[in-house]
């Protein structure tokens, strides 16, 4: 199974800083893919790492694949029958090469490059961080917080239910309603002001 790549090149150095010089420890690997794996948004997955294929058909709209696949590989442990554990790894193996359509890599563009990894942050210092622990993706772990309590149930469930330690390690500051506040007023005070700026 190779992901639709078929061939893979050498690619550019990889170094490491020793105390008085760089060491080269490898290459980086360069993966040219078949066509119909090339679009016009950057392939989602990393070939070199284990773990990634789960998390980029996840946020890419493909939890179903993942889930097939997850019920297939516990068919293949609990089987004994040999003919029967190469049936479902071929099937297994047929469900990795399921190939993300072009929804499905601007599902990923929106949901994880945009949404979690640039919009979640960009909230974080204008409106509040939920707690400190490491957010991947869940409701309770990470996430932006507004401190209005209707919008921040309706977006991440009732944050009243949850534990203690939870609820007291919120870094809400408010900042979203302060520069609201602030915008309103330099507009009412300054019209003209605002007007000469934008003509």
């Amino acid at each position: 199974d190779n992901d639709g790549y078929y061939d893979v090149k050498e690619g550019k150095a990889i170094y490491r800083k020793d105390a008085n010089a760089y060491t080269q420890i490898g290459n980086r690997n360069e993966y040219k893919y078949e066509k119909e794996y090339s679009t016009l948004f950057p392939r989602m997955g990393d070939q070199d790492k284990e773990s990634s294929p789960n998390g980029y058909r996840s946020w890419g709209g493909m939890a179903d694949v993942s889930s097939q696949i997850e019920m297939k590989q516990q068919q293949f442990g609990q089987t004994q029958d040999q003919k029967e554990r190469e049936r479902i790894n071929a099937e297994i193996q047929e469900l990795k090469r399921v190939k993300p359509s072009m929804g499905n890599n601007i599902a990923f563009l929106a949901s994880y490059q945009l949404g979690h990894m640039y919009f979640r942050y960009f909230m974080w210092n204008f409106a509040g961080k939920q707690n400190d622990i490491q957010g991947f993706g869940n409701k309770r772990d990470g996430n932006w917080i507004s401190g209005i309590d209707f919008i921040d149930d309706w977006r991440l469930g009732p944050q009243k239910t949850m534990p203690e330690a939870m609820m007291n390690n919120k870094a809400t500051t408010h900042a979203i309603n302060i520069d609201a506040l602030r915008i309103s007023l330099t507009f009412f005070s300054v019209v003209k002001d605002l007007y000469v700026l934008l003509v």
